[in-house]
């Protein structure tokens, strides 16, 4: 009899003690403050990935020029219209194209001219040539 006597008061003992934990304010603020460090967390990743994008974007152009990166993206565009998002979001804008022109101050003079002269995919398939 004891021991089905324990076993009840343990068992209503910790419903109590769950209860209590889970009323306390300052868990519950806890809680919360952590609930908003994630969302926050996920949103600077977030940004902080659009800007890297931004920046890789712009060193391509700044290194390539504009026509050259265009081809470059050209394939993984393909026949999407303008206001698709990932056309709006590979292709060349003003934004970027400032960025590069800034980037491209600080590269040496000819930088990026051996990627202009070469072919496309497009150009290399109709010539035949494999590697």
């Amino acid at each position: 009899m004891y021991t089905e006597q324990l076993e009840k008061f343990r068992a209503r003992r910790a419903a109590v003690i769950e209860a209590h934990i889970a009323n306390d304010p300052r868990l519950r603020a806890a809680r919360r403050r952590k609930t908003r460090r994630r969302i926050f967390g996920a949103a600077r990743f977030v940004l902080a990935l659009g800007v890297a994008l931004f920046l890789i974007k712009s060193l391509a152009i700044a290194m390539n020029g504009d026509d050259v990166y265009t081809r470059l993206v050209a394939p993984a565009v393909g026949e999407l219209g303008a206001d698709h998002l990932l056309y709006r979001a590979l292709m060349p804008d003003p934004a970027t194209q400032q960025l590069a022109d800034v980037i491209r101050s600080f590269l040496p003079d000819g930088y990026g001219e051996t990627l202009a002269t070469a072919p496309t995919g497009a150009e290399m398939d109709a010539s035949g040539s494999e590697f």
